[in-house]
């Protein structure tokens, strides 16, 4: 039995992929956030789910090269995020899905849920081959997104929002210290990164006084 839930969470990587953008990571998932993706209906889904603690999560992280951007809506207080995953970003998150599926199966599975609309239950290798093979839209995938960065350029008054440490220009007090300064993604959690970035930013208030 696989009680990812219980201690210290703990999981491996797989690491081959990371020059081609592709990081595979294992977590452990509750069984509430695992029916959201497990595939079925009614009993079908029930009887699944009822397998649970056979189950192993893993996730095919991807380094994208697109951008979103932030923006208001009239009348509306509430911003708005949009980001639109491209072709090259969609083919990645197939191939790493394919990957996993093909480790999954030498680790003795007999299906593997992947995720995809078109093709949400694999049961061999051959199958993981097959997908790899087919056109498919970003739509189709379910995708998450973790560990948000950007939105917050940082530079010269009129074409960034900040300066360099994060004060927000044209407003005094205020500065950003999280991963909306970074340039683009470290592919890592940021955690470490975000903390020296508050560290910094807190040094400089103080020795302004």
């Amino acid at each position: 039995d696989i009680e990812g839930w219980k201690e210290v969470p703990q999981a491996y990587n797989i690491d081959e992929f990371i020059d081609q953008g592709v990081f595979i990571q294992g977590q452990a998932v509750p069984p509430e956030l695992q029916a959201t993706v497990v595939p079925g209906f009614g009993h079908a889904h029930k009887e699944r789910m009822a397998g649970f603690c056979r189950f192993a999560s893993f996730g095919a992280l991807v380094s994208d090269e697109c951008s979103g951007r932030v923006f208001a809506r009239p009348g509306n207080p509430q911003p708005v995020a949009w980001y639109q995953m491209g072709a090259r970003e969609t083919q990645k998150l197939i191939f790493g899905i394919a990957r996993t599926a093909e480790a999954f199966f030498e680790a003795g599975a007999q299906e593997v849920y992947s995720g995809v609309a078109v093709e949400p239950i694999l049961r061999s290798k051959r199958e993981a081959h097959a997908l790899e093979r087919r056109r498919i839209h970003a739509s189709k995938i379910e995708i998450m997104a973790f560990h948000p960065m950007g939105t917050v350029r940082a530079g010269a008054p009129g074409l960034a929002a900040c300066d360099p440490w994060g004060r927000l220009h044209g407003y005094q007090g205020i500065a950003v210290s999280d991963g909306s300064l970074f340039p683009t993604s470290n592919k890592i959690n940021p955690q470490l990164t975000i903390m020296a970035l508050a560290r910094r930013a807190a040094r400089m208030w103080i020795a302004a006084g």
